[in-house]
């Protein structure tokens, strides 16, 4: 455990501002993520670091996608999920890239 005079790692502030984006309660992720976005005062860490927990949250979420031209939105879920950070919409077979910040759908195939 580090002493209270010594600075906090790269590795160790991930860890932290991972855990809470990860314990976000539904529906405040931007909240949070705003909230330690300040604290960090790093948007290349943040966004380098802990992206795979902006990933994992949306996910565990089941986060609703909007699809242009579609009335109804997809779940970004684990289920959904292929590769390369691109999801499958099971009603339309279609597969989009997700921006797991912005929540929005781009390139469909």
């Amino acid at each position: 455990m580090a002493h209270l005079d010594e600075p906090i790692s790269e590795t160790e502030k991930i860890r932290v501002v991972s855990d809470f984006i990860l314990h976000a309660p539904p529906g405040e992720f931007n909240e949070v993520f705003n909230d330690v976005r300040t604290i960090l005062n790093d948007d290349r860490l943040l966004k380098e670091g802990a992206s795979q927990a902006f990933t994992r949250y949306n996910k565990d979420q089941y986060t609703p996608c909007r699809i242009q031209g579609h009335p109804e939105p997809t779940l970004i879920s684990e289920f959904g999920e292929l590769e390369e950070g691109r999801f499958l919409d099971p009603r339309t077979h279609q597969s989009f890239a997700f921006d797991q910040l912005r929540k929005e759908a781009s390139e469909r195939w």
